[in-house]
């Protein structure tokens, strides 16, 4: 069942993330108590109530708060303090409503849903989970692969791409830095849909079996993102999609290497991305 949201504000970028995400969830209001005056037509804006009094929220029935305004921090700390909204349920979203990565993962999110296409969904290359966060949520329904060593980069990459000349010495430690499981699945909003795949991919896999409609690998060297091609591509769903990061980087050039060699072996067509930097790869239906 679709998760129901009340997005605070009514602006552009608002209205253009709730479009671009109307068939993960299902938007039951805006709220933008910078509204005056409500519109002519009863108060609804792209076919759902639009409301300028925050006290009404209390009486609504949602699962989250999508908030996308100026000052969001201030607004929470109003919304949690007078009308008694749990900080759990509200959800910046300032930072999307542009051109970055997130935009870029919704938009592809929401056509999957629309279209109804199945599989779990994967991140290969956590980090500390920024991007995993949105995944979870845009997937709030799937099985969530993440696939780290959560201590940096393997010394097998690293050789591998010293041998090729495409890592400058100062990028070697460049994340050998604290991250944890612990602390990455702390942040998802979904816990119950994450599994972590800890270790050296694809040692890491440990047998695993499944099929994909998603999948998003951010691990910058060529090995380990040939090895996940290799994997997830012969698993995806009909109309599924494989998001590859740092394709245009300067600083890891085994990212493009790695997709142009996998998509040219075996005659796979790519789209470069250009806000988000990256390339995306779908299974034609």
């Amino acid at each position: 069942m679709k998760k129901k949201i009340i997005i605070q504000g009514a602006g552009k970028g608002t209205r253009t993330f709730k479009i671009s995400t109307d068939s993960i969830f299902d938007y039951v209001a805006y709220f933008d108590r910078n509204l005056k005056i409500l519109p002519e037509d009863e108060g609804r804006l792209d076919g759902i109530p639009l409301h300028n009094d925050p006290s009404l929220i209390s009486k609504m029935q949602y699962d989250y708060i999508f908030m996308r305004a100026q000052g969001v921090t201030l607004i929470q700390r109003e919304y949690h303090n007078l009308y008694g909204i749990p900080y759990e349920k509200m959800i910046p979203i300032k930072h999307i409503g542009g051109k970055s990565k997130f935009d870029q993962i919704a938009s592809l999110a929401n056509e999957i849903a629309f279209h109804g296409i199945p599989g779990s969904v994967a991140e290969l290359g956590v980090n500390y989970g920024d991007t995993a966060f949105w995944i979870n949520v845009f997937f709030n329904d799937r099985t969530f692969y993440l696939f780290d060593t959560f201590t940096g980069f393997d010394g097998r990459d690293v050789d591998f791409e010293k041998e090729k000349g495409t890592m400058r010495p100062e990028e070697v430690h460049y994340f050998d830095l604290g991250r944890s499981p612990e602390g990455v699945m702390g942040k998802l909003l979904f816990k119950d849909q994450a599994v972590i795949k800890q270790g050296y991919f694809p040692d890491s896999l440990d047998g695993l079996e499944d099929t994909f409609s998603f999948v998003h690998i951010d691990c910058d060297l060529q090995k380990p993102i040939q090895a996940g091609l290799e994997y997830f591509y012969p698993r995806l769903s009909k109309g599924g999609a494989i998001c590859v990061h740092d394709f245009r980087s300067l600083r890891y050039p085994g990212a493009r290497i790695a997709v142009r060699e996998f998509c040219a072996k075996h005659n796979i067509i790519y789209t470069p991305i250009f806000e988000y930097g990256g390339v995306v790869i779908r299974k034609p239906f």
